[in-house]
């Protein structure tokens, strides 16, 4: 268990289903994993299932292959959906994690800006953090205004919301033709009870999209069951020393009760297994996908290299050629994932270890050998947070339903 600032990773990837393979290697890169994920314009239908590794996912899909939201919430934080009630030119998707709020927004540039479009925002007065594309513009946080601007500004203003960006750009333009090259459309707001609690940092990646991935921090602990407990190693086990050392502790035990044997007894056990049994020991650093090689790296570099060129100069070759390199980029991901899958498949064969077949194969998900247990939820309420209180409240659920007057 540790007590530490929430982390949050927000995104507009202009569509996930081909991203998503980047968007795990970037996570993997990161030195502190992210504790929330937060993606606009995500452009999936029921059919897609987009997973990431220790994450649970709440998506709002859109019917018409556009916009889309989804928020991928570390799997040890006790996350639930809030329904807000919101008119249907906004796309809003909520959880809670403990007291704090998230929502997560997007709006399209094509919209009809109602005037009672951000009422919702009434109810995230305290305690929250919103996160969104609203393809909005106000001199307060970019270079000139508009209506919808103007709305949400008078919305912000109402409910004691803070603008945590500053005046880094979240968008880039790479049209030819383009007037305004950098834009400010990925807000990061807080309520004013928590704002001076948050840091936000736009970063120079892209990863594909024409947006800038967002890193914000809260500095407020959280309760976070992210490590996986060393377990005992009973293949290396001296069961020999094992035996000796629990027969020593009891010839010199006295026994007074039943109670006082039963402790003794556990004691003997303990301390024999920490002497004669080793254990294994665990890293919390994931390890990255199985056939993300040398070609994928090259193929990221490239095109960074690309893309930095094209930001000094954006003349028409520039641009040419950083699009096409975005383009191979996302084709070696995909074809370097499908080579080293099928070359797998070629090596199987009926003399195979299962077992390793079966590891492979998650791994090549990034899926992990282990699971965290969740969080406990009973009636609406978070019980369980660590493994202890996790225990205790299973206890007591079972306990009710095995009573007699069930």
């Amino acid at each position: 268990m540790s007590n530490q600032a929430l982390r949050f990773i927000q995104w507009n990837c202009r569509g996930i289903y081909r991203k998503l393979p980047e968007l795990k290697q970037f996570v993997h890169n990161l030195p502190n994993t992210p504790d929330v994920i937060l993606l606009q314009e995500t452009h999936l239908i029921d059919k897609y299932s987009r997973k990431l590794t220790g994450f649970r996912v709440f998506r709002k899909d859109n019917s018409l292959h556009s916009g889309g939201l989804a928020i991928f919430v570390r799997e040890s934080l006790p996350a639930t959906e809030i329904q807000l009630d919101t008119p249907s030119c906004i796309e809003v998707l909520c959880t809670s994690i403990g007291q704090l709020r998230i929502c997560n927004v997007y709006m399209s540039p094509t919209a009809v800006s109602e005037d009672d479009a951000f009422v919702f925002l009434e109810s995230l007065s305290h305690r929250a953090i919103i996160f969104g594309d609203f393809n909005s513009h106000h001199l307060s946080w970019g270079q000139r205004n508009n209506r919808r601007g103007r709305l949400l500004f008078d919305a912000f203003d109402q409910n004691g919301l803070v603008v945590l960006n500053s005046s880094s750009p979240t968008h880039l333009n790479i049209a030819s033709n383009a007037i305004n090259r950098y834009s400010l459309l990925d807000l990061s707001i807080a309520s004013a009870d928590v704002s001076s609690k948050c840091r936000t940092d736009v970063t120079d990646r892209l990863l594909g999209s024409d947006h800038f991935l967002v890193i914000t921090t809260f500095k407020e602990k959280f309760s976070n069951e992210t490590n996986r407990k060393n377990s005992w190693n009973f293949r290396r086990a001296d069961w020999a020393a094992f035996e000796r050392k629990i027969d020593r502790s009891l010839e010199s035990s006295v026994y007074e009760d039943v109670n006082f044997l039963n402790k003794t007894l556990s004691e003997c056990i303990m301390d024999a297994a920490h002497s004669s049994i080793p254990k294994s020991h665990f890293s919390n650093r994931k390890p990255s996908v199985p056939w993300w090689n040398a070609s994928c790296d090259r193929a990221v570099r490239r095109r960074r290299a690309a893309f930095l060129k094209m930001k000094r100069t954006f003349l028409i070759n520039d641009v040419i050629q950083y699009k096409r390199l975005r383009s191979e980029c996302r084709k070696m991901i995909l074809s370097s994932k499908k080579e080293s899958w099928e070359n797998f498949c070629s090596s199987l064969n009926d003399s195979g270890n299962y077992s390793k077949v079966w590891k492979v194969v998650r791994s090549f998900s990034g899926v992990r050998s282990y699971n965290i247990i969740p969080p406990i939820t009973i009636g609406g309420v978070v019980t369980g947070s660590d493994d202890r209180s996790k225990a205790d409240a299973l206890a007591l659920h079972f306990s009710s339903v095995s009573s007699d007057s069930n």
